[in-house]
């Protein structure tokens, strides 16, 4: 019986004819319609696609947050006069902003539109990007874009946010090979920062 399945097996001619494959549904309580052409026997390899990508942009914000805590560690070692050093409230408000870094990108609003545009299966996408990037200013405001327009709620609050600013510049340098003073320099040019900020990062005073 096996031998004549196998024989039915070997002469069934191969069907290479195009199907239209199409996933609606929710990822991470986001909506997505993903439809794709493919040969009927690669729908099973493509979706190992989505999920190695998937999987690669989880180990780049892994590796973004790591660095995060190292640059965190680092800073504290190399500014120990700073006034964020022996200012216990303003300490500990970085300490808890860093803990709190881009924890906004495994949102339903970021997840998938910054996945699809940084790490793809085929063209990038960024239909979405747009408004996950606004939703990702909104919500960390170590981003110049945001705390250099944003009225103070406490105390330093934006000092406190131009420190996890240049905190999150020596994370991208670690990945990138760079630091934060080259990334600054290399685009000061665009980087709309108030005098005592520039002086700052400058000058560490």
């Amino acid at each position: 019986m096996i031998q004549e399945l196998a024989k039915e097996q070997k002469l069934k001619p191969k069907d290479n004819t195009n199907t239209r494959t199409t996933y609606s549904g929710e990822f991470l309580d986001h909506a997505i319609d993903v439809e794709f052409v493919v040969e009927s026997e690669s729908a099973f390899a493509l979706g190992i696609k989505h999920i190695n990508k998937i999987r690669e942009y989880c180990d780049y914000v892994e590796e973004h947050l790591l660095n995060i805590e190292k640059s965190w560690k680092t800073l504290q070692e190399v500014c120990k006069d700073m006034p964020f050093m022996y200012d216990d409230y303003l300490f500990w408000s970085i300490d808890g902003m860093v803990q709190h870094h881009d924890v906004s990108k495994m949102s339903h609003e970021e997840f998938i539109p910054y996945q699809r545009n940084f790490f793809p299966v085929g063209e990038k996408d960024p239909s979405l990007f747009g408004e996950a990037w606004q939703h990702h200013l909104e919500n960390n405001p170590h981003h110049w874009e945001k705390w250099t327009t944003t009225k103070e709620r406490m105390p330093n609050e934006q000092y406190a946010h131009c420190v996890c600013m240049i905190i999150d510049w020596m994370a991208m340098g670690l990945k990138f090979g760079d630091t934060a003073e080259k990334y600054y320099e290399a685009n000061r040019h665009k980087i709309e920062l108030p005098e005592w900020a520039a002086q700052f990062i400058v000058t560490g005073k």
